[in-house]
């Protein structure tokens, strides 16, 4: 049994050396080569903090294979790394400095000012300590030292912290142990039959917690990881010949990013040859792109799946085993393994699988809940609460703010964020069931309804076809009460650097007037 994440390394290492581990657009490392350089650098780390552990080390971004040598020294050294975007501005790396009060910052490459950035606020925090992976390429490996320090590891100690907005703008660092990324690389490779014949095309920034998955899914099996290049997904057919060129096998993506690919047309010209695994993720999957993708990549296995950071990327799944009608929405499934997913209604009761059609709050139980929010201990405990099933011992959930029912097949299927359930003409409205109306209108690729409770007006802003009679074919499709009572057609819709649409700048833009200017 695993106990460190470190562990996949070292075997891969052994078995696999000189195998391509991680490679990008200027370069890559061998799984021997990764496993010298974070031993190499986890014992420069070690050195230099004189011995720290379980403390929180820095670690910027761009999208490159160093950035996973850097993650890798740090879990080395045994402590654990916090993947920042580089870009980010000063205010908020300050901001997010301050809550994680880090032991130092790790450079892995680039020379950008981001560099002095970083440095001066994590010495004007913490007087943290400042290490670059380059010292540690002209350095020779002290394996014994390094496995000196990963004989005390348990697996309940830190991994990483991963930084969220959520929807407040305020960010919350979100703690997760070794042992819950453990359950989820084995759960995955038994789900999907991952090999060391796989290789994995990295779509999502290190930041976010979706490229967890390629990451280790990738190191548990000595399977190679292709980082694709940054904004790749706004030419879709260079998307194409990326996984043609590489011969990219699985692809674990936002489901943005595929059901982008699938409603630009691309498939009719080229479509990927070698992909035989494709899950998405991250937002609500409909069942008009996921019929574009099995239409033309027919021999794959598709999975959809959820989950929030909170719960270490994927608490759900629904592995897709019979046919949808072009208006329906894929369900999110059931627990994954070792996870408990349940519904809790606004009393905290329990909504059970035959209350068909019931909205309730998604909660999570088992190995994958995090340790909470980072310096947060009140925003932790809002949502990191006791079971209110049982009043016998201390058990924690997680609530994670998104709706769900079950569907006539006993699965759960995705609603609506908490906060997309609104009062509307006297009715409950899950704006999440408008959204899934628009999307099966053929013409449609996105669409995102807007709330304005002053006005006590729904909005709707999508993309596809510039249809004037959006609203007129709303009206034969939906109760009146739910019908938007305008539709602003965008070229494109805004989105967020993990591949996710971006409805707070939709929503904000949509109350400064910015839409009504464009019409």
């Amino acid at each position: 049994m695993k106990i460190n994440l470190l562990g996949y390394l070292r075997d891969s290492a052994a078995l696999r050396p000189d195998k391509t581990a991680f490679a990008d657009e200027k370069g890559e490392i061998s799984f021997a080569g990764l496993h010298a350089l974070s031993a190499a650098l986890g014992n420069l780390i070690a050195r230099a903090s004189g011995g720290a552990s379980r403390r929180a080390f820095i670690v910027p971004v761009e999208r490159s294979h160093e950035n996973i040598c850097a993650m890798m020294g740090v879990l080395s050294s045994g402590n654990f790394y916090v993947p920042l975007d580089s870009a980010l501005p000063k205010a908020r790396i300050l901001e997010i400095t301050r809550l994680l009060n880090p032991a130092g910052v790790v450079f892995s490459g680039g020379a950008g000012p981001w560099r002095e950035i970083f440095k001066s606020c994590v010495f004007e925090v913490s007087g943290g300590i400042t290490v670059d992976l380059a010292e540690a390429k002209s350095t020779v490996p002290d394996f014994e030292m390094a496995e000196r320090r990963l004989s005390r590891a348990i697996d309940t100690d830190p991994a990483y912290a991963l930084f969220t907005s959520g929807s407040t703008g305020t960010p919350k660092g979100i703690v997760v142990p070794h042992r819950a990324v453990i359950d989820l690389a084995e759960w995955l490779t038994d789900m999907f039959g991952f090999s060391p014949d796989d290789v994995f095309a990295n779509q999502t920034p290190f930041f976010f917690d979706a490229s967890v998955k390629e990451i280790y899914a990738g190191i548990k099996n000595g399977a190679t990881v292709k980082i694709m290049p940054k904004g790749i997904f706004s030419f879709p057919l260079k998307a194409v010949e990326f996984l043609n060129a590489h011969k990219i096998t699985s692809a674990l993506w936002a489901t943005s990013a595929a059901s982008m690919l699938a409603s630009s047309g691309v498939f009719e010209h080229s479509a990927p040859m070698y992909l035989n695994k494709v899950s998405f993720a991250g937002e609500t999957l409909y069942a008009k792109h996921l019929n574009i993708w099995r239409k033309y990549v027919p021999n794959a296995k598709y999975a959809n799946l959820y989950g929030p950071t909170e719960a270490t990327v994927d608490s759900a799944y629904y592995e897709v085993n019979r046919e949808f009608a072009e208006g329906e929405v894929v369900p999110i499934g059931s627990a994954c393994r070792n996870m408990e997913v349940f519904l809790l209604d606004e009393n905290d009761a329990e909504i059970p699988p035959g209350r068909i059609g019931e909205t309730g709050e998604i909660c999570a139980r088992g190995t994958a809940v995090a340790f909470g929010y980072i310096g947060e201990p009140e925003k932790t405990d809002e949502v990191f609460v006791p079971d209110p099933r049982n009043r016998l011992w201390r058990e924690y959930i997680y609530k994670t703010g998104d709706l769900a029912r079950y569907n006539d097949y006993g699965e759960l299927v995705f609603v609506s964020r908490r906060d997309g359930q609104i009062k509307h003409m006297g009715a409950r409205v899950e704006l999440g069931d408008i959204e899934a109306a628009v999307l099966s209108l053929s013409g449609v690729s996105a669409a995102v309804c807007i709330h304005d409770a002053q006005k006590e007006r729904i909005a709707l802003v999508y993309t596809g076809e510039n249809d004037g009679k959006m609203l007129q074919k709303l009206r034969g499709a939906l109760p009146a009460y739910m019908c938007p009572v305008e539709a602003i057609w965008l070229p494109v819709m805004p989105m967020t650097k993990n591949g996710k649409i971006d409805r707070v700048t939709l929503n904000q833009n949509y109350r400064d007037g910015e839409y009504a200017k464009s019409r």
